[in-house]
């Protein structure tokens, strides 16, 4: 068997002049790939990297695992756990704070409450946010707020129910010109009388009727 501490100075040597291999085993292979790049590399057969909090046997242990799972799923980060092993979050931190969580139940939450945003104002924003359950919002919401109060309303300025086509609420100035599912609502931005507030749609098309409101 070769000399450990003979592989591993060789291995050092090398890596300092850029040339360094270290086979561990029979199929791991740590590679000094380019400048300031160590990499872990066997042909064509996938790599795993685990990093243990705990090991007591194969079937007993807590770790992080980081490599490729499978073609569904690409690339993989896992806090995986078996036996006496501790189940185990995984959490982000930036400059030494911790700000993000993924719980050992799956769930993304922020470490400290009310205090990190995702995206922007105007800015670096997520496009498409997909719910299946409930939305709790415990401050203001603001729906629409890069589209200006739009004349007679429009359709990139509602907010839709269901899934009937069209169907929902509507804002503008001036009486509604825009087309709507029956029985969707028109709130008018510069109504001046009982009979120019609100609105709602009777035809599935462009004709509202005036809802009458109090003075």
């Amino acid at each position: 068997m070769p000399d450990l501490t003979s592989l591993l100075s060789t291995f050092l040597q090398d890596l300092y002049e850029g040339l360094g291999t270290l086979t561990l085993g029979s199929n791991v292979t740590l590679v000094a790939e380019s400048a300031n790049t160590l990499a872990q590399r066997s042909g064509t057969s996938a790599q795993t990297f685990n990093l243990y909090e705990t090991f007591t046997d194969t079937s007993n242990y807590s770790r992080l695992t980081l490599g490729f799972v499978d073609a569904t799923h690409g690339y993989g980060i896992n806090a995986a756990s078996a036996g006496t092993g501790t189940a185990r979050a995984i959490t982000f931190a930036t400059n030494g704070t911790f700000v993000w969580r993924i719980t050992t139940a799956g769930h993304l939450i922020a470490v400290t409450d009310n205090s990190y945003d995702i995206g922007a104002s105007g800015a670096t924003r997520p496009r498409n946010l997909f719910i299946a359950g409930a939305a709790d919002i415990a401050g203001v919401s603001t729906l629409a707020s890069g589209t200006a109060t739009p004349a007679g309303g429009s359709t990139a300025a509602r907010t839709l129910f269901g899934t009937t086509a069209g169907f929902g609420v509507y804002y503008g100035s001036g009486a509604p010109t825009v087309s709507a599912a029956q029985g969707s609502l028109y709130i008018r931005s510069d109504g001046s009388s009982t009979s120019t507030r609100a609105y709602i749609n009777t035809t599935g098309s462009t004709t509202w009727t005036a809802i009458t409101t109090a003075a």
